[in-house]
């Protein structure tokens, strides 16, 4: 105990620096993360096959933004970076799936990710501490999952007062509940983080007939085909797919991609299955959002929603996660404040990094001093009632997403993939395999279907495309090889 005696006296230095505002002109802070949400999955993004009033509902007094993405399409290292507003390679926390659930069986050979250290940390200060060094009561609930930090209480550098680690959303909510209606002066800031739809990924194996559970009650694993969605418009493979990725499409058929072998039937099933779970994500949701209601809390609170990645559902023949496809990497988000954001806006404009932009974003609205060496942007200029085209917004933002694949071409046991986002366009590149490159035109393309890197008449966008990630790359000391950006 001895080594932690430090950690008082650096949460009080925090607690001066912070400066924050009176408690009353701030507001209580909730953050919503789900776990494999998409982020057009929700019926007020206009998804047909999902009903989700309770986000709705957050959305229709806030603002949403639909070019919201991940920092890495996997749990642990998005988490990650969200708790510290860095990359996940700069936390050396980039690394292959190593998701596991209650009652999913354990990959042969394969280590569990957990870190039982109970002083287990990244350098740098935490999401958490930064809220609590400004004066905010602290909770956090559910899925921890976060990439090499431990979710011990004896471990002070996540900063939350309260922190139950649990994969039952009911429980979750429940906890969560208990937590903002207790009688305590000071603004609250709270992470409620459920599970689901994450269970999609225990369905898939168990629709293939392999032994699993689904940890937040059970859905059909048969359900008829009229009340299933269509195949989405983009289910087609692309010819000139990058072969890294078709290799990692068919790898681990016991585990995380048991559906090479499935037909039109099974992959209507799963889309049906993956509304199924949203619904049940956005229900204990609503129990949340409905407690602010009655204990007279929700116009005094700042709701965020969002989700650490997202999942396939069935575009490219993807299920889960671990690819740079659109369906993978762009989350939901969504920010409300009654009265103070706008209501009901879309922010089709703005390209956000969920993993940098939303810790400053937080220390923004509570008064927070962002620390110096952190890169993101907060989203709060963006919300304001005022009109989104009068706020000036001079920075050339471009999004990065990472993902490692290991392992899948011989003599190459490490392989890198970045995604760039500006505007218009999306360009991916892996630093293995052939065809490597892939460039979007999203707005023409938003199902990713014309690779547009071998077209004579975009040779020069992909070259600015290039250049935008050497220097990327450069400035943020990523491990992609630079020799293998053309």
């Amino acid at each position: 105990m001895k080594s932690l005696l430090w950690w008082p006296a650096l949460l009080g230095a925090f607690a001066i620096a912070a400066i924050a505002p009176a408690a009353e002109t701030r507001p209580n802070i909730l953050l919503i993360i789900s776990d494999q949400h998409s982020a057009d999955v929700m019926s007020g993004a206009g998804y047909p096959y999902v009903k989700t009033p309770a986000l709705d509902g957050i959305a229709a007094r806030g603002v949403r933004f639909p070019n919201t993405y991940c920092a890495y399409p996997v749990c642990m290292s998005s988490r990650a970076s969200l708790m510290t507003g860095r990359l996940p390679h700069q936390l050396k926390v980039a690394d292959e799936e190593t998701d596991s659930v209650a009652g999913a069986p354990k990959a042969k050979g394969k280590k569990s990710g957990k870190r039982t250290d109970a002083q287990a940390h990244h350098s740098g200060t935490s999401l958490g501490m930064l809220m609590k060094a400004a004066g905010y009561r602290t909770g956090y609930f559910g899925k921890w999952h976060v990439g090499g930090v431990s979710s011990s209480p004896q471990n002070l550098w996540h900063g939350f007062d309260t922190l139950v680690d649990g994969r039952r959303d009911e429980a979750t909510a429940t906890k969560a509940i208990e937590f903002i209606g207790a009688k305590a002066t000071g603004p609250f800031f709270a992470v409620v983080s459920l599970l689901n739809p994450h269970d999609i990924c225990e369905w898939a194996r168990m629709r293939s007939g392999l032994n699993d559970k689904m940890g937040n009650g059970d859905v059909s694993l048969h359900p008829p085909l009229a009340d299933c969605p269509p195949l989405p418009a983009n289910f087609a493979i692309p010819a000139d797919e990058p072969e890294i990725v078709g290799l990692r499409r068919n790898s681990q058929p016991e585990r995380a991609h048991p559906t090479q072998k499935w037909g039109e039937t099974e992959w209507r099933q799963y889309r049906w299955a993956y509304a199924r779970f949203i619904e049940k994500m956005d229900e204990q949701v609503g129990r949340v959002v409905e407690a602010l209601k009655k204990n007279g809390q929700l116009e005094q609170t700042l709701i965020v929603y969002t989700s650490d990645h997202g999942d396939g559902n069935g575009a490219h023949h993807w299920n889960q996660k671990m690819v740079l496809y659109e369906e993978a990497v762009r989350i939901p988000l969504i920010v409300s404040w009654p009265g103070h954001t706008a209501a009901g806006r879309v922010d089709q404009a703005r390209l956000v990094s969920m993993g940098l932009d939303l810790l400053p974003t937080f220390c923004d609205f509570a008064g927070a001093k962002v620390p110096a060496e952190l890169t993101g942007r907060s989203v709060r200029p963006f919300t304001a009632p005022t009109p989104a085209a009068t706020v000036d917004d001079k920075k050339n933002f471009v999004v990065v997403s990472e993902v490692d694949y290991k392992s899948l071409l011989p003599g190459t046991p490490l392989a890198h993939g970045h995604l760039v986002r500006t505007p218009g366009f999306t360009y991916i590149i892996y630093s293995a395999g052939k065809n490597p490159e892939q460039l979007f035109d999203i707005r023409a393309d938003p199902g990713q279907m014309n690779n547009l890197a071998r077209h004579a008449d975009y040779q020069s966008v992909l070259m600015t495309h290039r250049e935008l990630l050497r220097g990327w790359v450069r400035q943020n000391k990523s491990p992609f090889p630079l020799d293998r950006i053309p």
